[in-house]
């Protein structure tokens, strides 16, 4: 028996399992934007005297897009990490 290039999505599982999917994703999904905003805060305290570059505000949209290629490809995912110290 020969195997296609196409794998069905689904396989065997039942239909219900995309909405029982979405309900862990969604969130993991709140979680990862809350890390990264967390991160975000604590960097950018006025006591670091930080300046904001050009793409001070693309961090996000690249980690957003990483995500979801890390999660078509079933890698882990790469998030924003405050140092500890």
């Amino acid at each position: 028996e020969k195997r296609g290039w196409i794998v069905p999505p689904l396989g065997k599982n039942p239909v219900w399992t995309i909405p029982a999917a979405a309900i862990p994703a969604l969130l993991a999904t709140i979680l990862v934007f809350m890390d990264q905003q967390i991160t975000a805060l604590i960097v950018n305290r006025r006591e670091h005297k930080l300046k904001k570059g050009a793409g001070y505000h693309l961090d996000l949209l690249l980690v957003a897009i990483i995500i979801g290629i890390c999660s078509l490809l079933g890698l882990p995912w790469v998030v924003a990490a405050t140092v500890l110290s």
